[in-house]
């Protein structure tokens, strides 16, 4: 990590217990998290060597070299490469990510770092990752403005304008999101522009046509719940008539409703249907106010996740690219 004219003093101690939402320490929670991922990373890429640019406290390059895969570890953190554990020490040193790495690597990993960092020294953290691997695992949080240590909040086409200056483009076919769910995986492309245009568009068709199936999905739903709204209505108007029809008839009348057939039989017969009607159309009220809800559960959702953080993302970044 890296972001003032003195980093020990923003990656401390201080910064690791309170500054990270959970502490950040060598806890079940933490392993658990980047043994995950270190499984899903070699499972999808396979790598044999591998950098994690940021790596703090080490767990992921232990997650790693306990896999059986080559990692090392940068962070500029001189507390948190002194917290790593001794198995791994070896593998992990202090230093800034803008720095030269001594070798190239299958695949550099760097989560949550370079937002720490001013923008001018995270694009210099961008071309020393490019000059070191051909393929990059990125994640930067898109968000969040409040940590008082993140100099450089960016959106996801921010940072995918500065890796395509590299050469360095989105695998739209690759879900990178058992990091965060803007993570993202770079690769080193000399395609040329047409086959890039073709993938982000081919992506971008499936994302936009998703989108607006779910938007008309969901105006059909509201179409459905204001019109039994308007029919409730109508029937709670006809109810409120019939029971003042009722209790006029009973004002009027001192003897009980008769079973036999006569007008107050017929009208309470007639209120009783109404009123097992407004009874099933209330049921079936909240059946539909019941998949209103799941569906606009299901698309808030989908606003906060990869998919529709791509959309914007591809309709920004194919014009950079191919204008």
């Amino acid at each position: 990590m890296s972001g003032s004219s003195d980093p020990q003093n923003n990656f401390d101690a201080y910064y690791y217990q309170h500054g990270c939402g959970l502490p950040y320490e060598r806890n079940e929670n933490w392993v658990e998290f980047f043994q995950t991922i270190a499984d899903r990373i070699i499972a999808d890429l396979q790598p044999k060597t591998v950098l994690d640019a940021g790596c703090a406290k080490g767990f992921l390059v232990e997650g790693f070299r306990n896999r059986g895969v080559e990692a090392w570890g940068v962070d500029i953190s001189e507390y948190a490469i002194q917290q790593i554990h001794e198995s791994i020490k070896p593998y992990c040193r202090v230093g800034s990510i803008t720095d030269s790495f001594p070798q190239k690597y299958d695949l550099i990993v760097t989560i949550e770092v370079v937002e720490h960092m001013t923008a001018e020294m995270g694009k210099k953290a961008i071309a020393n990752l490019c000059a070191h691997a051909d393929r990059i695992l990125f994640s930067s949080t898109p968000f969040d403005f409040k940590e008082t240590t993140h100099f450089n909040v960016q959106p996801p086409e921010y940072w995918s304008r500065e890796f395509a200056r590299h050469g360095f483009f989105r695998d739209v076919d690759f879900d990178a999101s058992f990091i965060t769910s803007w993570a993202v995986f770079y690769q080193k492309s000399n395609r040329p522009a047409h086959l890039l245009a073709y993938d982000y568009e081919r992506r971008f068709w499936l994302l936009w046509k998703e989108n607006t199936d779910l938007r008309e999905l969901n105006k059909e739903l509201r179409d459905q719940l204001r019109d039994k709204k308007q029919v409730d209505e109508i029937i709670k108007a006809d109810i409120v008539s019939i029971q003042n029809l009722l209790d006029a008839n009973s004002a009027g009348n001192s003897q009980p409703l008769s079973p036999a057939p006569g007008p107050n039989s017929t009208l309470a017969t007639a209120f009783q249907q109404l009123k097992d009607s407004i009874s099933q159309f209330l049921h079936d009220k909240e059946t539909v106010s019941g998949q209103t809800e799941e569906y606009k559960k299901r698309w808030e959702a989908l606003e906060k996740t990869r998919t529709w953080k791509i959309l914007s993302t591809f309709s920004k970044l194919k014009t950079r690219i191919f204008k």
